[in-house]
């Protein structure tokens, strides 16, 4: 008898734990979706802004001298000698924490700014990434 009362308080307790860690990840899921949120707004404002002063067509050189005043990080990516593309920046407006994957740095969003061959400007689109995360 005593074992069973040991037994039922010990099921119970487990019980309470599982449901416990299952509402904290839950909520923990809830709070990285409203952070993601807010940073992909702030993303959008900073476009908006970037459009103002920077048309579709401009030179590589003009997209540098309106980031040149920003305290922003700029990851300039090229692609390989030959390729129809010029490139791309990645701005970044904000770092988010991946959970759950040891390997993972943080991600990151912001403005991705494409360029043609011939060093103008192309696309700029709000956008998310991880260079080190699937």
């Amino acid at each position: 008898m005593r074992f069973l009362k040991w037994t039922l308080w010990l099921v119970g307790m487990l019980i309470v734990v599982v449901l416990w860690a299952v509402a904290d990840y839950a909520n923990g899921q809830r709070k990285l979706r409203r952070i993601h949120a807010v940073n992909m707004v702030q993303a959008e404002a900073f476009k908006r802004e970037f459009d103002q002063h920077v048309d579709v067509g401009a030179s590589r050189s003009a997209v540098d001298d309106y980031l040149s005043g920003k305290r922003i990080k700029v990851s300039r990516l090229n692609f390989m000698v030959g390729s129809p593309y010029g490139g791309q920046y990645q701005i970044e407006t904000a770092e988010e924490y991946i959970p759950g994957w040891w390997y993972c740095g943080p991600g990151s969003v912001g403005v991705v700014v494409k360029f043609t061959a011939d060093q103008r400007m192309d696309t700029a689109e709000v956008s998310y990434w991880s260079f080190n995360c699937p």
